[in-house]
């Protein structure tokens, strides 16, 4: 039994990650190893996965993927949320999802930034011989 990527509303103008996003997942089988193959259809596009977790308390859906796609000069964050009977995918754009987990991503993706950006900028002072407090 394959697991089938859900039918989507009519992509708004912006959305060509998301659509590369459903197309790069519709071509694997996410049945033995979700994680894998969402791993993978975030790979093929250029992605990085941010998260996976299951949605235990959720009714609607099994799990939930963060996804950050290069977009021009900037990223663009999808949700790839697995449905409750696990049977399809639906992918979304965190910045216009209703889902409580966007915000997660959105903040999460600013805290990543945030210390990589610290973290290379300690590690080219140690170089330097300098420190900034």
């Amino acid at each position: 039994m394959n697991t089938q990527l859900a039918s989507l509303a009519p992509q708004q103008p912006g959305s060509l990650e998301k659509v590369k996003l459903e197309m790069a997942l519709s071509l694997q089988d996410i049945e033995d190893n979700i994680d894998a193959a969402i791993a993978l259809a975030a790979d093929t596009i250029g992605g990085t996965v941010l998260f996976q977790m299951p949605t235990v308390e959720a009714v609607s859906s099994q799990s939930i993927a963060a996804i950050a796609v290069p977009a021009d000069n900037t990223v663009r964050l999808l949700l790839v949320n697995r449905s409750g009977d696990g049977q399809s995918l639906d992918v979304e754009d965190a910045e216009t999802s209703d889902n409580p987990l966007g915000e997660f991503a959105r903040s999460h993706t600013t805290m990543m930034w945030f210390l990589s950006a610290t973290v290379a900028r300690a590690e080219s002072d140690h170089q330097a011989g300098t420190t900034r407090h």
